[in-house]
C-alpha cells in the first residue's frame, strides 16, 4: 500500500526510517544544505530548488513549470513498492501542494475535491502553495478543478511549521498516522514494532511547563500570575500549559501558545531552567501506581515589561503582575539584610540542620537560599550553628578550626 509522507526539513531522517522510505523529494531554497538520509537511494533523491512564492520577486526562485515537470517524470517513476517523502522547509506549503500533484499524477481518475478534504483532514496547517498547484493544474489538464478544489479549503491554522502525516494517493486507503510506522503486513522491516509491543507496559505521560514571568519596574521585580484552577486552592498560580505534540513541536512553542491564552502575552526572551519529573512529586505513589498520569515539569523564565503588552487584554485573561518582594520578602536586600531572617528564618533553620547528621547539605542549602554567603558554620566537634553573614565582635571565634593532622 503505497502512501507520501509529508514533513518539515528537520523530520526527513527520522520520517525516511520510521516508514522505510527510499525515494524522496526535496523542495527548498537553491543551494539550501542539507543532509540526505542514508535509508535514501541518491539516484531517486529529487531536489527541487524554489521558494515559497506564489509569484516572482526578485532575488528568489519561483515555482515554475520545469519544478512541476520534474516533480511529474520524478512520480512516474516511483515503483511504489515503499513510501515516498515529500518535504519542504516547514512541511506547511510546497511539500503538500507538490503531494497532491503526485498523487495526481498517479491516479488521475480521482475527484479534485476529495483529495483537496482528504489533504485538509490529514492536517489542519496546511496551506499549499498556489502557484504550484495552478501550475500542476495546467500540465496535468485538471481544467482548473484543481485549483478551485484547494481554495475551497481555506488557509491551513495558524502554525510555527507543520506536523507530519501520511497522505494516500488513491481514495480510500489507510494509512498510518505521521508518527507511526506501516500498519503490520507491510512487508518492510519494522525496528519499532518491539517498542510498540511493549507500549501497554509504559506507564502513561503527561509534560507539563510552566512559565515564570519576570519584569522589574523601578528596582522593583515582579511576576504574572494567573488565577487558580478550581480545585487547585485560592492562590495564583504561574501560566501552566500541557505540552501539546500534535499541535507544536517543541515545547518552547507549546509553552509560548499557553500563556498567550493564559494571559493575552506575547513572550520574547525565554530560558528554559529546570526539568523535574521525580516519580510520587505530583502524585503518591498510590495514585502512580493505579495508572494515573506521571507528571514530567519543565520550568521556563521569561524576561519581558510590565507595559510591554496591553494592560486591558491582559486585566480581561485575570493575569495580574505581583510585587516578587511581597512573595519573598526575605529576598529584599534594597535597603539591607532583611530584619525578617534573624527574627523568623534562621532560628528555626538551626533544629531543622541539626535533625540531619552530617548535616553539610543542609548548611548549604541554607547557604544558597537565603544569600548566607560563608555563613553559618559549624564548629567542629559542635553542634553549634551561627551566622557569618553579618559582621559582629566575635567574628574571628566564628571561623572554623583547622581539622586535625592525620598523620
Amino acid at each position: 500500500m503505497p502512501y507520501i509522507v509529508i514533513c518539515r526539513l528537520d523530520q526527513i531522517a527520522e520520517s525516511a526510517v520510521l516508514h522505510s522510505a527510499r525515494e524522496m523529494v526535496s523542495l527548498l531554497a537553491e543551494n539550501q544544505d542539507f543532509h540526505r538520509p542514508g535509508v535514501i537511494d541518491e539516484a531517486r533523491h529529487l531536489k527541487l530548488g524554489l521558494n515559497d512564492i506564489a509569484e516572482a520577486r526578485p532575488g528568489l526562485t519561483a515555482p515554475g513549470e520545469i519544478h512541476v515537470d520534474r516533480l511529474i517524470r520524478f512520480a512516474q517513476g516511483w515503483d511504489q513498492r515503499a513510501p515516498l517523502v515529500v518535504h519542504c522547509w516547514l512541511g506547511i506549503s510546497r511539500s503538500p501542494a507538490a503531494a497532491a500533484i503526485t498523487a495526481l499524477t498517479l491516479e488521475p481518475d480521482q475527484d479534485e475535491m476529495a483529495l483537496a478534504e482528504r489533504l485538509r483532514t490529514a492536517s489542519p496547517f496546511i496551506t499549499p502553495n498556489p502557484r504550484l498547484i495552478e501550475i500542476g493544474d495546467a500540465m496535468l489538464g485538471r481544467g482548473g478543478q484543481l485549483i478551485r478544489a484547494i481554495r475551497a479549503i481555506g488557509r491551513g491554522a495558524d502554525a510555527f511549521e507543520g506536523n507530519r502525516f501520511c497522505f494516500a494517493i488513491r481514495p480510500g486507503e489507510e494509512v498510518p498516522l505521521g508518527n507511526a510506522g506501516p500498519p503490520q503486513g507491510h512487508g518492510l522491516t519494522q525496528p519499532w514494532s518491539e517498542t510498540a509491543m511493549q507500549a501497554d507496559r509504559i506507564p502513561p505521560l503527561r509534560i507539563g511547563l510552566n512559565a515564570a514571568i519576570v519584569a522589574v519596574t523601578n528596582r522593583t521585580p515582579s511576576i504574572l500570575t494567573v488565577p487558580a484552577t478550581p480545585g487547585d486552592g485560592p492562590a495564583d498560580g504561574l501560566p501552566f500549559g500541557p505540552f501539546d505534540p500534535v499541535r507544536h513541536r517543541t515545547f518552547e512553542a507549546s509553552l509560548r501558545g499557553s500563556v498567550e491564552s493564559q494571559t493575552a502575552l506575547n513572550l520574547g526572551y525565554v530560558e528554559q531552567l529546570y526539568t523535574f519529573g521525580d516519580r510520587g512529586r505530583q502524585m503518591d505513589f498510590d495514585e502512580a501506581r493505579d495508572g494515573s498520569p506521571h507528571l514530567v515539569s519543565v520550568g521556563y523564565l521569561a524576561l519581558t515589561r510590565a507595559d510591554a503588552e496591553n494592560p486591558e487584554a491582559l486585566h480581561a485573561t485575570g493575569a495580574r503582575w505581583r510585587d516578587w518582594y511581597e512573595l519573598f520578602p526575605w529576598e529584599d536586600w534594597r535597603e539591607g539584610r532583611p530584619s525578617m531572617l534573624d527574627a523568623a528564618i534562621l532560628p528555626r533553620l538551626k533544629p531543622w540542620a541539626e535533625q540531619c547528621r552530617p548535616n553539610a547539605r543542609r548548611i548549604q542549602a541554607a547557604r544558597h537560599a537565603y544569600a548566607l554567603r560563608s555563613g553559618w558554620v559549624i564548629f567542629p566537634g559542635t553542634r553549634s550553628v551561627c551566622s557569618t553573614a553579618t559582621s559582629c565582635s566575635t567574628r574571628p571565634a566564628c571561623s572554623p578550626r583547622p581539622s586535625p593532622t592525620r598523620g
